[in-house]
């Protein structure tokens, strides 16, 4: 988890972290155990109506706490994250107002305009993803050791397939981080270029050479950004395909190769992929939440270095 991400949400919001954590984490139980109970239901669907009425029973009440619990965290978690951010705009602008005009001229308004809204707001939608990724994690926990129950060889599989996969993201993502940190540059260079063309727009009619220039500066800043977020979004596209992958080999390594290595009865197995279908959300929104960390965590930075 991104350090500076979580020291800006210790230091800058007020909201019950604690608590918080604790409600996404019943919520990730909860949504555990609603699989455990859908899994061993089917066996006493035609034999015992007392245990499938109690299993019911016990089904809603865990659906209730799912919700309540889901829900507390994720609304305290966007509440606390949008006080932060009000705190951190209003204690930079206040620094800004009691600046020298050198220092606000050099760092250039766009440059002020971005980090202020842009990158506040990719933050703000860090919050949700945070506490969704804390609750899936612990759904995740929980099926692991679900299926450690179910079959010791199941869990090592998928293990091993995960490690493998999640190595293989990361080692491509960390190019396409680096690729974003530069296209955000670009874009505030971008931003600066067009806001020299709206307020010399009078200067620049006058002098045709002079606006020719600047707009030949604004088409090579303008193609380099196209070149940057076309790579990141071809990394994007080819992450999303791998992960599709990733699912249907592992799936095949549970169905087929399980049974050849230890004899295994059709229930386990059936059992075991529909553990491993039930994961994929909590995996895919696991992974899928470091680029929106990453963009995140270069937005804190941002703020960190303009208040600085």
């Amino acid at each position: 988890m991104p350090i500076a991400l979580l020291n800006f949400f210790t230091e800058e919001s007020d909201a019950p972290r604690g608590t918080i954590v604790l409600m996404a984490t019943l919520a990730g139980i909860a949504n555990g155990l609603l699989l455990a109970i859908i899994n061993n239901a089917t066996e006493f669907a035609a034999n015992d109506e007392d245990i499938q009425a109690r299993l019911f029973l016990l089904y809603l009440l865990l659906l209730m706490l799912f919700i309540y619990a889901k829900r507390f965290a994720l609304t305290r978690a966007l509440l606390g994250v949008e006080s932060a951010v009000r705190q951190v705009r209003l204690r930079i602008a206040d620094k800004i107002r009691r600046s020298e005009l050198l220092l606000v001229e050099n760092t250039g308004e766009s440059e002020i305009y971005t980090r202020l809204t842009y990158d506040t707001g990719l933050i703000s939608q860090s919050a949700i993803v945070l506490t969704s990724a804390c609750q899936s994690a612990v759904v995740l926990f929980f099926a692991l050791l679900y299926l450690a129950f179910l079959s010791p060889l199941s869990l090592l599989i998928t293990t091993l397939m995960i490690y493998a996969g999640v190595r293989l993201y990361l080692s491509h993502y960390n190019r396409a981080a680096a690729q974003f940190r530069e296209a955000r540059q670009q874009e505030a260079e971008f931003l600066d270029s067009l806001s020299s063309i709206l307020k010399g727009f009078k200067e620049l009619k006058l002098n045709q050479a002079k606006s020719d220039d600047l707009f030949r500066h604004t088409n090579e800043i303008s193609h380099r950004t196209e070149d940057l977020k076309a790579n990141v979004g071809v990394g994007y596209v080819i992450d999303e395909m791998f992960s599709q992958i990733f699912y249907y080999l592992l799936l095949a390594a549970l169905v087929f190769l399980m049974p050849m290595l230890v004899a295994t009865h059709a229930g386990v197995i059936v059992k075991v992929v529909a553990v491993v279908l039930f994961i994929v959300g909590p995996l895919e929104l696991l992974v899928g939440s470091i680029p929106t960390f990453t963009r995140a965590t270069v937005a804190v930075e941002n703020l960190r270095q303009l208040e600085a």
